[in-house]
């Protein structure tokens, strides 16, 4: 069982990124890049709607989000979300398929700084960088990273 794996079926069990459509999650599954990033393919269904045809933006920032978490624990990390900037570059249209990308970029424990990108044939739709700060809590193998 790879890092990846091991440390989501620990710390993120129910994860509304990872769960999958059935049990009303975005049924999203991360693979490692060989950069060490990770990186999904999704069908963006029909209940990611916010806008008549467009997917929600809370959608995107958490695949953004889920992306970026994933591609810490692929290092072995497990921390939280503490500070999120996302652009909006394009609408994604619902029906779409899009790849969600992430990479830790910088790592000074107790904090990490990651991006994220959603992209499709089409081009870019959304960009992400992250904050994420390691827990004492979390090192102990409690809580949830976000």
């Amino acid at each position: 069982m790879s890092s990846l794996e091991r440390l989501r079926a620990l710390h993120h069990p129910r994860c509304f990124v990872a769960r999958d459509l059935e049990d009303f999650g975005l049924g999203v599954h991360f693979v490692v890049r060989p950069d060490s990033g990770v990186e999904a393919t999704v069908s963006c269904p029909g209940s990611w709607e916010g806008y008549p045809g467009l997917v929600h933006g809370g959608i995107i920032a958490s695949l953004l989000d889920g992306a970026m978490t994933n591609a810490l624990f692929a290092r072995g990390t497990v921390a939280v979300t503490a500070e999120v900037t996302i652009r909006y570059r394009r609408p994604l249209r619902v029906g779409q398929t899009a790849t969600v990308a992430g990479l830790v970029t910088q790592r000074e424990p107790p904090l990490y700084i990651a991006e994220a990108r959603v992209t499709s044939e089409e081009g870019v739709h959304a960009t992400c960088t992250a904050k994420f700060m390691r827990t004492s809590e979390l090192e102990r193998g409690g809580g949830t990273a976000g």
